[in-house]
């Protein structure tokens, strides 16, 4: 397990004439948790190809602005031949929002049967730097053989059962008082998936290493 440094600083533009985008919409809850105030999606996640082992991901709060909710945690799967994971300087992240990431094969448990996630990304929680509505969090990832291809894959169970939950959220801040939280995961469809590079192939299974 390795907490995520900031290595290398990327170019303004990417470094790839042909990329693959994943543009994937937070509007379902895990568990019996309560909806987040306003209206499906509460938040949406695009993951795209920047340069050669780089990949650029954006998240934004989608909840109802002046709500209070704000994210805590993000979870991620990284399949297909891609190691040595690491954060790296891009030209328009957002570092204020982000408290750390961390990558380990198969090593995050999510929520209630939920594992096997392989990077968690931790959003601040003092007031100032909440990731709240409608602020986006951006940042650069670099691995051997990464690229956006690599996050489509549907996340396990402890028994071994594949899920649709391809990525994970939490929400804080919900309801009266901003007491209550939640689980929200998204299931990527069809037109979530924007074919800048030609024969992509549909969504992975979740494969064990």
């Amino acid at each position: 397990m390795r907490v995520l440094p900031a290595l290398l600083v990327l170019g303004a533009v990417p470094a790839v004439s042909q990329a693959t985008v994943f543009n994937w919409a937070f509007d379902r809850i895990w568990g019996d948790g309560p909806n987040p105030d306003g209206s499906p999606p509460w938040a949406r996640i695009v993951i795209r190809d920047w340069a050669p082992g780089v990949v650029r991901l954006e998240l934004a709060n989608h909840t109802q602005i002046g709500s209070g909710n704000f994210i805590t945690r993000l979870w991620l799967n990284i399949g297909g031949n891609s190691s040595s994971v690491h954060r790296v300087t891009g030209p328009d992240e957002t570092p204020q929002y982000i408290a750390g990431m961390t990558y380990d094969q198969n090593g995050f448990n999510g929520p209630a049967s939920l594992c096997g996630f392989e990077l968690t990304a931790n959003f601040w929680t003092d007031h100032q730097n909440r990731l709240t509505a409608p602020n986006v969090a951006i940042w650069y990832l670099q691995g051997v053989n990464l690229d956006a291809l690599d996050f489509n894959y549907f996340a396990a169970t402890r028994n071994g059962q594949t899920t649709e939950v391809a990525a994970l959220i939490h929400i804080q801040g919900i309801g009266f008082n901003n007491m209550d939280s939640t689980w929200v995961y998204a299931i990527p469809g069809p037109s979530a998936l924007l074919p800048f590079l030609a024969g992509l192939i549909g969504m992975r299974r979740r494969r064990r290493r």
